[in-house]
């Protein structure tokens, strides 16, 4: 369900991945209506060392959540540490045919190449 004044935090830790999901009520109290935590996988001293295990336990927690919270989460504030973090923006764009019906595996590559 999608539901207004979502507000979801996510945590990517060396140790742990966390998210939690809540929602803004009119006197901007948050009330907290799920989360989700895992064990980080593909991260090593604060450095992405395999994006695809990172991504896998990303999708986990976040599943958890929106299945707790029955919310559907398409935004996140994300927390991510470290001396050694430096942000890029980048936005990649393909086309995909009206004859497709779903997003398949080939699109996520062809748009992450296109976003290098």
């Amino acid at each position: 369900m999608s539901k207004d004044g979502l507000v979801v935090g996510l945590d990517v830790g060396t140790t742990k991945t966390a998210v939690v999901v809540g929602e803004a009520s009119e006197n901007n109290e948050i009330y907290i209506l799920g989360s989700g935590i895992a064990p980080s996988t593909g991260i090593k001293k604060g450095m992405i060392i395999n994006i695809e295990e990172t991504i896998k336990t990303i999708e986990a927690v976040v599943s958890d959540a929106e299945h707790i919270s029955d919310a559907d989460i398409d935004t996140v504030y994300i927390s991510v540490g470290g001396y050694h973090i430096q942000g890029q923006n980048t936005r990649g764009r393909i086309i995909i045919p009206p004859s497709q019906k779903e997003i398949v595996s080939e699109d996520k590559s062809r748009v992450q190449e296109a976003a290098r």
